[in-house]
């Protein structure tokens, strides 16, 4: 699931500013499922997530040709 804020420009200053004060109530109540913030792949996020961890993944395709 993508979570996405989106904010209309009102005329008050520093919308971006506002718009990431909420993140940390975002943060408090999901957390442990946030992968990423901001423009950062899933497939990034999980490259990371090894790297920092010091593990690796791997995986394999099997195609038989059959029809």
């Amino acid at each position: 699931m993508r979570l996405r804020l989106t904010a209309t420009d009102d005329g008050i200053p520093d919308l971006r500013g506002r718009l990431e004060a909420h993140l940390p109530i975002l943060q408090e109540l999901v957390g442990e499922y946030i992968f990423a913030v901001g423009e950062v792949t899933l497939e990034a996020a999980v490259g990371q997530l090894l790297g920092e961890r010091n593990l690796t993944i791997g995986t394999a395709e099997s195609c038989t040709g059959a029809t």
